[in-house]
């Protein structure tokens, strides 16, 4: 469910404006090596993208389960090869960056409800359970990885209640 939300705004946002037959910007893995696999293969990709790490990775904190999704912005570096290539190092790393934060706030602004555009107020039902804990997010800068890729990752904890918690029904267990 939360990785639809990135997906949409993947699509919604203008620098990268995904569309699964035209212009593939949004991705799924399940874990490290996945992304690792999905950079190999990116070599004429359009940049920048965003992935998602959909593996199972969280604790449970009472009765919820805060699942944690990584996600990751990566841009390239236009300018490899070139005298100015540091340059282009470190625009690339500025736009995976600013890249992130406008995701942070895109979501910030949608689950207070503020108006995405005229007329239009979002009160999303599927961000009932997203807990954005804005002070404790870190974004760590990235790369550089295969096809001179750079990036910026984070992770999102999403809260859900757990499924069956509150059935204690003895019929579940076998007789000890």
């Amino acid at each position: 469910m939360f990785r639809n939300i990135v997906k949409e705004w993947a699509m919604r946002y203008r620098p990268i404006r995904h569309n699964a037959a035209t212009n593939k910007r949004f991705f799924e893995c399940d874990g490290i090596a996945d992304i690792m696999d999905l950079l190999q293969g990116v070599r004429g990709q359009g940049s920048p993208f965003v992935v998602i790490d959909t593996s199972i990775d969280g604790r449970v904190i009472n009765k919820l389960f805060r699942r944690s999704y990584g996600i990751y912005f990566f841009v390239k570096n236009e300018l490899s090869g070139r005298p100015d290539a540091v340059s282009g190092q470190e625009e690339a790393k500025e736009l995976a960056l600013k890249t992130a934060l406008r995701f942070l706030w895109r979501m910030r602004k949608e689950k207070v409800g503020i108006p995405i555009s005229p007329g239009c107020v979002r009160n999303d039902i599927r961000l009932k359970h997203v807990r954005v804990d804005e002070p404790n997010i870190q974004i760590q800068g990235i790369g550089p990885f295969v096809n001179n890729y750079w990036g910026a990752w984070m992770v999102i904890d999403v809260d859900s209640p757990v499924a069956g918690c509150d059935d204690l029904s003895e019929d579940l267990y076998e007789p000890i």
